[in-house]
C-alpha cells in the first residue's frame, strides 16, 4: 500500500539553494611591497608600500628588476556574505576570478594560491600585507599559472574543511598569493618574474567580469 504526501505535508528543511555574490568594489584589491633591496625585506615586511582598492584589476606578483628591485603583490578580495541566511549550512563554495593579463618569465612551476583572510579587518590596511604573510594554508587546490587563460574565469573550489570561513553575518575575505610568495621561494634576476592581473571590481568593471563567490547551501 502506498502512502502519499497528504495536505499539509512539510519536508524537513528547505531545498538546496545557490547564490552568487560579487566582490565588493570597496576594500577589494591588492597590497604590494616594492623597491626592496632584498627578497626577505620584500617578503617579510610588516607593512605594504601601498594598498589599492576599487580598481578594475588586482595584481598578484613576485618579481625583480634592476630598476624596481624586489616586488611582491598579494590579493585581497572581499564579499558581503551577510546576504546568506543566519542558519545556512554551506555545501559548496567556489571562488572565481577572471584573468586580465599575465607576464611571466620563470623557471620551474608557479601556482596561484587561494588562502584565507583570517585576521584581516573589513577595511583594507597596509598592515594586511603582513597578516596575509601568515596565512599559508591552501583553502582550495592551487592552480598552475600555465593553465590560466586571459579573458576567462579561473575557479577555486574551497576544500570542505574551510567552508566555515564563510561569514554569515558580515564580510568574507579571500586572499591570493603566488606560490613563490607563499613558499618563500626567492625571486632572483628575472629567473622567477611573475605578474598577474585579474579583474576585480570598480565602478567601470561590468558585473560580468567581477570576481565572484558562488555558494550552494541549505537551511
Amino acid at each position: 500500500m502506498g502512502f502519499g504526501r497528504g495536505v499539509g505535508f512539510t519536508p524537513e528543511g528547505a531545498p538546496p539553494q545557490r547564490i552568487t555574490i560579487l566582490a565588493t568594489i570597496d576594500e577589494s584589491g591588492h597590497l604590494n611591497r616594492t623597491q626592496e633591496e632584498t627578497w626577505a625585506g620584500c617578503h617579510d615586511a610588516a607593512l605594504a608600500t601601498g594598498g589599492y582598492e576599487a580598481l578594475e584589476v588586482t595584481q598578484l606578483s613576485s618579481w625583480w628588476n634592476p630598476t624596481s628591485k624586489f616586488n611582491c603583490d598579494r590579493g585581497r578580495i572581499r564579499f558581503d556574505t551577510s546576504v546568506l541566511p543566519d542558519n545556512a549550512v554551506i555545501d559548496k563554495a567556489v571562488f572565481a576570478i577572471k584573468l586580465y593579463t599575465a607576464i611571466e618569465q620563470h623557471y620551474g612551476t608557479c601556482h596561484v594560491c587561494l588562502v584565507s583572510g583570517e585576521g584581516l579587518g573589513d577595511d583594507m590596511a597596509l598592515a594586511d600585507y603582513e597578516v596575509i604573510l601568515g596565512n599559508t594554508t591552501l583553502i582550495a587546490p592551487q592552480v598552475d599559472v600555465e593553465d590560466l587563460v586571459a579573458g576567462s574565469f579561473q575557479k577555486f573550489e574551497l576544500i570542505g574543511d574551510y567552508h566555515d570561513l564563510i561569514i554569515l553575518d558580515g564580510y568574507t575575505i579571500l586572499c591570493l598569493r603566488t606560490s613563490f610568495d607563499r613558499e618563500d621561494d626567492p625571486v632572483i634576476n628575472y629567473v622567477k618574474e611573475i605578474l598577474l592581473k585579474f579583474f576585480c571590481g570598480s565602478v567601470t568593471t561590468p558585473d560580468s567580469s567581477r570576481a565572484r563567490l558562488t555558494i550552494d547551501y541549505h537551511t
